[in-house]
């Protein structure tokens, strides 16, 4: 596809006078079961091939492309209790050992995120099934619940969180508040009159939603301008599209956007890495040591 696109611009001046040209140069090629020919990109040249299409390409944001309603971004920070860091600074060594597989690095990784969630999920030794440990204190989900109380009457808001866990903590505590809502998550049985209440219902205040459902349709979210994220998406990917279920051609009004962020926790570190435009989960795999070391803030 790119060969016959440029050659369409400038015909063949870039990429070559024909596919086969370019396929020797980028390719290599396989005889495949069919009695054809598989070409399968060389990584080694990907340098090159930027280069060579610097001057036939431009790139813009996708913001700049259409007019968007305004955007206010907050990040709220709060403590992790005595008893979470305990658990915290446990993970931390875990990850860190030497010796540690990529599957325990990953495991420990997720074990980080959810304490500082206000829980930690473990797995019955004598069962083998799944269990969760709920914390007495969890300073997060007491900063979203007062903020969620500061929302306007005529506004509705949108939860993002990671693990069904959260989702669960979050709409329990919003029950025994009284304010009516819908969670939307993988469980869930009726999606249709979730979406018909949350839009319709003007005594739904909000919807609770996992990420991974939320991030990639559901186009009603704009009917919501307050957007909060308990867990924020690892991949920078997911996390732009989180943020544009609200913020996109109909929304009328101001975003207000904020993150829930346990002090001292990958929390922090999951959104410097988004501006970099680079996923903490994949370098802590990499390299945990320089990830977590005491040097990067």
């Amino acid at each position: 596809m790119l060969w016959s696109q440029l050659n369409l611009v400038d015909g063949g001046e870039s990429l070559g006078d024909t596919l086969g040209l370019f396929r020797a140069a980028f390719f290599t090629e396989k005889r495949n079961y069919w009695g054809g020919y598989d070409y399968e990109f060389k990584r080694s040249t990907k340098r090159e091939l930027n280069r060579i299409l610097q001057h036939r390409s431009i790139t813009y944001r996708w913001d700049e492309c259409i007019e968007l309603p305004p955007l206010v971004a907050e990040i709220e920070e709060v403590s992790l209790p005595d008893e979470a860091s305990s658990y915290y600074a446990q993970f931390v060594r875990q990850i860190k050992r030497s010796r540690a597989s990529m599957q325990e690095r990953q495991n420990a990784f997720i074990r980080m995120r959810q304490v500082s969630s206000g829980f930690v999920g473990f797995t019955d030794d004598e069962t083998g099934e799944r269990a969760e440990i709920a914390f007495d204190i969890n300073p997060k989900l007491d900063r979203l619940l007062e903020l969620i109380a500061q929302v306007p009457p005529k506004s509705k808001w949108i939860v993002f969180h990671e693990f069904t866990y959260s989702g669960r903590l979050i709409t329990n505590a919003l029950k025994d508040l009284g304010v009516r809502h819908e969670w939307l998550w993988g469980g869930a049985k009726d999606a249709r009159g979730i979406e018909d209440r949350f839009v319709n219902d003007e005594r739904v205040r909000g919807i609770v939603l996992n990420h991974k459902m939320g991030a990639f349709s559901l186009d009603y979210l704009s009917r919501a301008n307050y957007l909060f994220f308990f867990e924020s998406p690892v991949p920078v990917i997911a996390r732009e599209q989180a943020e544009r279920r609200p913020r996109r051609l109909g929304q009328k009004r101001t975003v207000f956007q904020f993150d829930l962020c346990c002090r001292g926790t990958v929390d922090s570190r999951i959104l410097s890495f988004h501006r970099e435009g680079l996923d903490l989960g994949k370098a802590i795999l990499r390299d945990p040591d320089s990830v977590l070391g005491e040097g990067r803030k």
